[in-house]
Order: structure tokens, then sequence, then C-alpha cells
């Protein structure tokens, strides 16, 4: 099972000036995002570059002909130290999720992001369509706890799962 959300993201080159380490400072500082530089992110500060061999384990559900995709630009990790949220963990703050997305690809030209959970380190193109779809969900079970033994939470959690699979 899942436990905390995986946020990376790929741009051909970082603006002239930036570094991975100033754009963390920046993101920090976004006043409509509410991250904490202590608590939100693991050690090594908000964004670190990917090593080659995490970044094949991040992206190993891509196949060919994306092997020249995978290998060119500059692959960041958010390095976030938050739970997860997605169809069976409704945990994490997706709504946040999606501003953090939204910030990267306005602040970065040609910002790729991907989301996923740390259990496989697999993560998926984080599209403005799977946004959407995410947050429509994240309303759907705001509040209800998905380990809950009670009969109505688990229904209400099953049919908005379900919903999410028919979309």
């Amino acid at each position: 099972m899942a436990l905390g959300a995986e946020i990376i993201f790929r741009v051909n080159a970082l603006p002239v000036g930036v570094t991975p380490e100033s754009l963390g400072i920046e993101l920090v500082k976004t006043p409509e995002l509410s991250l904490d530089p202590c608590e939100d992110f693991f050690g090594g500060g908000p964004i670190v570059t990917i090593t080659p061999e995490d970044l094949e384990c991040y992206l190993s559900y891509f196949k060919t002909p994306y092997e020249a995709y995978i290998h060119s630009g500059l692959w960041l990790n958010l390095n976030l130290y938050k739970d997860y949220f997605g169809v069976g963990y409704e945990r994490g703050d997706m709504p946040e999720f999606v501003r953090i997305a939204e910030w990267l690809e306005g602040r970065l030209e040609g910002c790729d992001v991907f989301y996923g959970e740390d259990c496989n380190s697999v993560v998926h193109p984080f599209t403005q369509g799977v946004r959407s779809k995410l947050l429509i969900y994240y309303q759907k079970t705001f509040g209800l706890n998905y380990r809950s033994d009670d009969p109505a939470v688990r229904a209400k959690l099953q049919k908005a799962r379900d919903e999410f699979d028919d979309e």
C-alpha cells in the first residue's frame, strides 16, 4: 500500500540562473501553496535531481518509443513528504498537488509533471485531464476514512471508486 506522494517533473533545461535549490526556495515561498520547507519535504531540500537509476524505476511503465524521451532533459523530484491520494488510498491533499503541478508548468516552459506513489515508485503523466478527474474524486471522498468499517462509509467510497473507473 502506498504511503507517500511522488511528484517528479521533466524540463529541457532550467531557465538561466535557476538551480534546483533556488527553484525549491521559490516554490515554498509561493503564497498559493501551503508548503512547509521543514515538514513537507525529505532531507535534501524541496527539489532534487533524479539519478538515472531512480528515473528508470519511476518510469518503468514507459516502453519504446519513449526511450529517447526518458533519457532527455533534466528530471527533478519534488522530494515530497506528504500522503498520497488516489483511488483506494484517499488520504493526501489532491488540490495541493494540482496547485503544485500548475505552478511548475507555469514557471518552467515545457515542463512535464508526473504523479504517483512511493510504494512502487511508479509515476504517470499528471495531465490536466488526470488532475480534473482526481479532483472530482477527491471532492466525492473528502472526509471519508478509507479504513472505516462503517458499511455506509464503505458504500460511499465504493460508489465513488466505481464512478471513477467508469469515467
